[in-house]
């Protein structure tokens, strides 16, 4: 028994270790973008959020409704709409919805790596790399510190500045694509790259297009505002001091209106967190079932650890039952009135008894016992009694 609760305690003081170490080690962060409300690796949107629910005065709510959706819903007043996705595929519904609300008077970012060409077809743009690395953030990083310049323009809000990030947060551009009978451009460039080198055979292509990386369409009382960098809105550009800037400069554009982040175009797997427990530790009644489970599993172990074993059963030693049958035996043959049956048994009993010991029985008994056994008639209780004394008398004295 000592050594089960030795045992148990060693056990015990080896999973606080393992707790406590794992508690003090760094947390892994995993770089894929996901853009999830809940995520808190670099390229979620939980401090994101945090920090625009606490600064937007008008409200700012994260949910997953459609384009659509947010037109048919019924509160028509204007809003500010923000979507961020890695490839952002509108349909023609949604399309049509965007349109709609941005013409009622609503301001709408969409901030995504590609678009679809049904959106590039109806801003009139299209996007290309305008800074590339072949390391990712982290190993950028580690490697070196040097940033790419974005240039914020001047205008009716803020005055002209630069912005240094990783261009592995902000590689994409768009260029506007000049209306072929006008000339004019649908839209106005807010920020884009300091300088950008192309291609040789798109030079020519590219004399008569403007590029940017936020460029702002004015639609009906509204506007679309297209933003190819979505890691830009992510928890890693929030906690850089540098350029939390840019992002607010970029959210100003949505204007004094309410706020309404939609994942409708983001993939499931992006609310899925790196612990499988996330559903029961974002709940505080079901994150306190998971520790009581635990609790309990562990005092289960604990009073379970000693080596069970079942009660020996008491083994008594087999009784001589060899008086009682014979006494059950004469009692049969006495109320039987059995006389000479049991004096004759008795007599083969006396016999072997005398032969055991080299000895014969009386010419006397022999001759009476004989004359029963030959007449087989019954004889008397008192002579059985008699005959049976003799005998005893006889056995006993031999």
């Amino acid at each position: 028994m000592k050594f089960s609760r030795v045992f148990v305690m060693c056990i015990l003081l080896f999973l606080l270790l393992v707790f406590a170490a794992e508690y003090r080690m760094p947390k892994k962060f995993r770089w894929e973008p996901t853009y999830g409300h809940t995520d808190k690796n670099p390229f979620g949107c939980y401090v994101f959020d945090s920090v625009l629910t606490a600064s937007l005065s008008r409200g700012y709510t994260v949910g997953r409704q459609t384009l659509y959706q947010l037109k048919e819903s019924p509160d028509s007043a204007p809003k500010g709409i923000l979507v961020l996705a890695e490839s952002l595929e509108l349909s023609e519904t949604d399309i049509d919805a965007l349109f709609r609300l941005a013409g009622r008077g609503c301001r709408v970012i969409l901030s995504a790596r590609n678009y679809d060409y049904v959106l590039r077809d109806t801003l009139h743009f299209n996007h290309y790399y305008c800074y590339s690395a072949s390391e990712t953030l982290l190993q950028y990083v580690k490697h070196s510190q040097k940033r790419d310049t974005i240039v914020w323009h001047q205008d009716s809000l803020y005055a002209r500045r630069e912005f240094l990030l990783f261009p592995q947060v902000a590689n994409r551009a768009i260029w506007l694509l000049r209306d072929s009978v006008t000339g004019s451009l649908s839209g106005r460039v807010l920020a884009g790259p300091v300088k950008y080198n192309p291609k040789a055979d798109y030079l020519e292509y590219l004399k008569s297009q403007v590029d940017g990386m936020a460029v702002e369409f004015p639609v009906g009382k509204g506007a679309v505002l297209i933003v190819p960098s979505p890691l830009v809105f992510t928890n890693c550009t929030v906690l850089d001091t540098a350029n939390r800037d840019y992002i607010f400069r970029l959210l100003s554009r949505l204007g004094d209106l309410p706020v309404v982040r939609t994942e409708a175009y983001q993939p499931r797997m992006a609310e899925v967190q790196a612990s499988p427990l996330r559903f029961f530790l974002q709940h505080r009644p079901l994150r306190w079932g998971l520790w009581l489970t635990m609790l309990g599993l562990l005092l289960f172990m604990l009073f379970t650890a000693r080596r069970r074993q079942r009660p020996i059963p008491v083994v008594r030693e087999p009784q001589n039952r060899t008086v009682e049958f014979v006494q059950l035996i004469g009692t049969l043959y006495y109320q039987r009135h059995d006389y000479r049956d049991l004096v004759l048994k008795k007599y083969t009993y006396f016999s072997e008894e005398l032969r055991r010991h080299d000895a014969v029985p009386p010419d006397t008994i022999a001759t009476r016992i004989r004359q029963i056994e030959n007449s087989g008639q019954q004889i008397s209780a008192r002579e059985m009694t008699q005959l049976i004394q003799e005998m005893d008398e006889i056995i006993k004295n031999s």
